[in-house]
């Protein structure tokens, strides 16, 4: 069901994320999907994420964010 969500939302452009607080000055932050693939050295799908903090993105497991994600926010139209 999540990956369903992911590819749909990846797909209309309207990419999701984690929005969490930061203490001051930084305030809040939203790590955003923005891929997913198949990795077949691993046998297992990986998410692109990008991290609002530094704007660098890198693939992760899947498996690794499940477990951290409590909740996906819509996080806006790609352009």
């Amino acid at each position: 069901m999540f990956r369903e969500r992911v590819v749909l939302s990846l797909a209309q452009g309207y990419p999701l994320g984690q929005s969490f607080v930061f203490t001051p000055p930084d305030g809040r932050h939203i790590n955003t999907i923005v891929g997913l693939r198949f990795n077949p050295e691993t046998q297992s799908c990986e998410l692109r994420i990008r991290e609002s903090q530094t704007g660098t993105s890198a693939w992760h497991s899947e498996d690794q964010i499940y477990g951290k994600m409590e909740a996906l926010t819509e996080v806006g139209k790609l352009k």
